[in-house]
């Protein structure tokens, strides 16, 4: 048998049920990554402008951000170009890995990074290539890319 609620308690049940449903749909909604679009990738792009040149500086304050904004860049990568972002951001992010674990000499192990990475280098190029020139055509972004960097032959 059911038990009916009594009346004084039917008011804040209510009320709890309502906030716990709009919270529920608030997080819901704040959670969901978002869409898409030229417009948020170009956004995203932006701030990964400088990542080549942190690069070739070794400058952790300068990939790590530029880094940041090429990984929330892919999330929001159109279809038509997201695939260059992923192989791009797989490559760069490879290269601080290996650097970033690697006791000694910071260029050295930069070098032999790129190195141990050249059979990666003709796709990073396509991809970097991709890259450039949506950024140019459809951001109005002049990028100086990674495959850049590291499709240069490393010194022995």
């Amino acid at each position: 048998m059911i038990e009916r609620v009594p009346r004084r308690w039917r008011v804040p049940a209510l009320a709890a049920t309502l906030v716990a449903a709009a919270t529920g749909i608030a997080v819901t909604a704040f959670m969901r990554p978002p869409a898409p679009s030229a417009e948020a990738f170009c956004r995203e792009l932006a701030g990964a402008r400088d990542l080549d040149e942190g690069l070739a500086a070794l400058d952790v304050t300068r990939i790590d951000p530029s880094l940041a904004s090429l990984r929330r860049a892919e999330g929001v990568a159109p279809p038509e170009i997201r695939s260059s972002v992923t192989t791009v951001l797989a490559f760069v992010d490879g290269v601080v890995a290996t650097v970033g674990t690697t006791s000694g000499d910071p260029r050295t192990a930069l070098e032999a990074a790129l190195r141990a990475r050249q059979a990666e280098v003709p796709a990073v190029e396509r991809a970097g290539a991709a890259l450039d020139t949506y950024a140019t055509d459809t951001c109005g972004l002049q990028l100086t890319l990674p495959s850049e960097t590291a499709a240069t032959e490393p010194p022995s």
